[in-house]
């Protein structure tokens, strides 16, 4: 009986370990077409430029805004939800709920691409070589 209590506890102190070591916080590499976009987290917080990458520990069904600014192209502004981490339900279920306050906490998506259009020119006046008169009928 001893053993296999001095086995769980080798368990528990090796996932615990785990988890600690693997960190908690959600990372997102941002990445625009073409790069050097600039990104701002809800229209407060300047990140960089793309590529850049994201570390956060947000709340599981958080929402962040971010907005891609690049000279020459349209704004893009991208919502993020958090969904659930599933690394921390792992961490809960094997510590039989030691962790239990992970699953208070999610994830973005690892990777995010965000395609960008090019703004439009306004368009030139067209001249003719020929000069037009009109007459009224």
């Amino acid at each position: 009986m001893k053993g296999v209590v001095r086995l769980l506890g080798m368990i528990l102190v090796g996932l615990m370990a785990m988890s600690l070591l693997s960190g908690c916080a959600s990372k997102t590499l941002m990445e625009s077409r073409p790069a050097g976009a600039e990104v701002t987290v809800d229209g407060e917080y300047y990140i960089g430029e793309t590529p850049v990458e994201v570390r956060e520990l947000p709340w599981r069904g958080a929402t962040r805004h971010y907005q891609f600014e690049k000279e020459g192209y349209h704004t893009r502004i991208m919502q993020l939800s958090a969904q659930n981490n599933s690394r921390h339900v792992a961490a809960c279920v094997c510590t039989l709920g030691i962790f239990w306050p992970l699953l208070l906490f999610g994830e973005y998506p690892d990777d995010l691409v965000v395609v960008m259009d090019r703004e439009q020119a306004p368009p030139r006046a067209q001249f003719s070589d020929q000069p037009r008169v009109s007459y009224g009928h």
